[in-house]
């Protein structure tokens, strides 16, 4: 049966005040972990209708290459967790050049970038 918006919320702000007590702390402390936040656990990237301790790593090892120090638990105060991988992202850097000038593209004055309005 599918919880009601009310018990989300609630289910959210017990894991949020978990985490205030310092499980975020005692996380972010794992060497490799770089945030901490409260979702939805993933399995095989399809999220379920469990709520964890989502942590996110620069790099996902095989849990034989970690040391025990390393390793994020399977549950913290009662709460599961979940590791993820954080996505590196690019900026898109627009170098053409525009004639006519056109609303939309990038410009720059060499001291800051933007976007030329219409």
């Amino acid at each position: 049966m599918m919880k009601s918006i009310e018990e989300l919320r609630a289910e959210e702000a017990r894991i949020l005040a978990i985490l205030a007590d310092g499980v975020e702390a005692e996380l972010r402390a794992i060497p490799g972990v770089v945030h901490v936040s409260v979702g939805l656990k993933q399995i095989n990237n399809t999220a379920t209708d469990e709520f964890c301790i989502r942590v996110y790593v620069a790099k996902k090892l095989n849990l034989a290459d970690l040391a025990p120090a390393e390793r994020i638990p399977k549950s913290m105060a009662g709460v599961p967790t979940d590791v993820n991988e954080v996505k590196t992202v690019s900026a898109h850097v627009d170098t053409a050049r525009y004639r006519p000038i056109t609303g939309g593209i990038q410009i720059t004055t060499g001291a800051g970038t933007g976007t030329l309005g219409c």
